[in-house]
């Protein structure tokens, strides 16, 4: 026994001391920076991310080295002597840059250490790293700019409308101008604010392709861009579809119902409120349901909002979840659907057809969708079922205390009031109608009566002219 406590009570100390450790460890890098004259460092440099700096000088020294044996021409002769070589590259000003190049600032970072300061210490934080980003944007389009002029004098300037215009051109053969312009046009690109030129050439689509992927993927929101890149990689994975209506579609209206029915039959029978009914309705209602897939953690419907569709759970697991989004009360699984209750608008729900509960996606969820317009298209022909499913469904509210029958009474009462008012209205319009008909035919009659009439005047007064003349002859004999 006196073994054990031993034993436990030195695994205690053991963990105090690591704790004392690790909060030392995170500790000291706030102490540093702190304490600005602290000798002691925490932060180190990667050795691998010294490679590029490396590289780079060593680039720079060959350049110097290269530098020193190229001849130059002088008067138009070739000077090859290493002397006069040195000595003219020694005092140009171009060896002062190539020297400044290559001194060892790298050094300063095993003294000041990586770490920047500025972003912590001064008073407009975020000024400073909007700015940095302004600065990476612009070097990114100042980048660009230099291709899209590279590109456009290997096409040939004035080719076409997308390329730089003509450097022969006054305005544009300043090299301020040049810069200025193939500038202006990378920022469309990336921005997209205007209508650009549509490329002629190859290179030209390549760029333009380039350029709308780097405007769309480099700067997109890293969180969103790891989503969007796992979804499709579940869809490809798993050979799901997102759009199978529009394979259907091509299919006639019998095997169509029979392909969607196979598949989604069983899925929709075993709602509640669609069991015992038609099997006709059933087949169109298996044509309107939409796939969809959600990714973990993504929200199908929060408390609150308005009730448009109902989901049928395919694959996969949703969490009802509290406000917090962490809290789980239930677990949905493989077979279960929610949402029925919003697409019917039935009388008397206090809910009012908004959602009473988060339902979140634990991992990735194949869901069916049921909108309440494709629902409500449906059960125009279909009056009966229509009742029916109200009926069952404002049984389930009453099981849920969410129904009331006062409220409901009185709604059917003025649907009903409502129902007849325009059961009259369409009696009152089919009868002026009716009306309406029997005084254009009577129109219609009296017209053609009137034209016949008209005509036979017309022919009664041509034979009278006719007559005139030999009744004339006759008396002068």
């Amino acid at each position: 026994m006196n073994n054990l406590t031993q034993m436990m009570s030195h695994r205690v100390k053991r963990m105090r001391e690591d704790e004392k450790e690790e909060i030392k460890a995170w500790s000291q890098p706030l102490e540093n920076m702190d304490n600005p004259s602290s000798k002691k460092r925490s932060f180190t440099l990667d050795p691998s991310g010294n490679y590029l700096d490396y590289l780079s000088d060593d680039l720079y020294v060959m350049d110097i080295i290269a530098n020193f044996h190229t001849g130059f021409l002088e008067e138009g002769i070739l000077v090859s002597d290493h002397h006069m070589i040195a000595r003219r590259y020694l005092f140009s000003s171009r060896f002062r840059w190539d020297l400044l190049s290559v001194l060892p600032t790298d050094f300063f970072y095993f003294k000041l250490g990586i770490h920047n300061p500025c972003e912590t210490r001064i008073p407009y934080r975020n000024a400073f790293r909007i700015c940095k980003l302004m600065a990476y944007i612009f070097v990114v389009i100042h980048w660009n700019s230099c291709v899209y002029f590279a590109l456009s004098s290997f096409i040939g300037f004035g080719k076409d409308d997308w390329v730089h215009p003509n450097t022969s051109d006054p305005d544009f053969g300043r090299l301020g101008r040049q810069y200025r312009y193939s500038f202006y046009f990378s920022t469309l690109i990336f921005t997209t604010v205007e209508d650009i030129p549509p490329p002629m050439q190859q290179e030209e689509w390549l760029f333009m392709v380039v350029d709308f992927f780097i405007a769309v993927l480099g700067f997109v929101n890293r969180s969103v861009k790891k989503k969007v890149i796992a979804w499709h990689q579940h869809l490809q994975i798993y050979k799901k579809l997102t759009k199978e209506n529009q394979i259907l579609q091509n299919l006639l209206e019998k095997p169509r119902v029979e392909v969607a029915g196979s598949v989604h039959f069983p899925i929709l029978s075993k709602v509640q409120i669609f069991q015992n009914c038609e099997k006709s309705l059933l087949e169109e209602l298996v044509l309107k349901l939409k796939p969809q897939v959600y990714s973990p953690g993504e929200y199908v419907c929060k408390k609150g909002d308005i009730g448009r569709e109902m989901y049928i759970i395919k694959e996969g697991k949703l969490a009802v979840v509290a406000d917090d989004g962490v809290t789980q009360f239930a677990v949905l699984g493989e077979g279960n659907y929610f949402g029925e209750i919003s697409i019917l608008n039935i009388r008397g729900n206090t809910s009012g057809n908004r959602r009473t509960a988060n339902i979140q996606s634990i991992g990735y969820s194949d869901l069916f969708c049921l909108s309440k317009e494709d629902l409500r298209d449906a059960l125009t022909e279909y009056p009966d079922a229509k009742a029916i499913l109200e009926q069952k469904g404002q049984e389930i509210l009453f099981k849920m205390n969410k129904l009331n029958e006062k409220l409901a009474d009185e709604l059917a009462i003025k649907e009903q009031e409502l129902e007849m008012k325009v059961g009259r209205l369409e009696s009152n319009f089919d009868s002026l109608q009716t009306k309406l008909a029997r005084l254009m035919a009577e129109l219609e009659s009296s017209a053609v009566k009137m034209t016949q009439r008209i005509r036979q005047l017309e022919w009664e007064i041509s034979l009278l002219e006719n007559e005139a003349p030999g009744d004339t002859e006759a008396d002068g004999k």
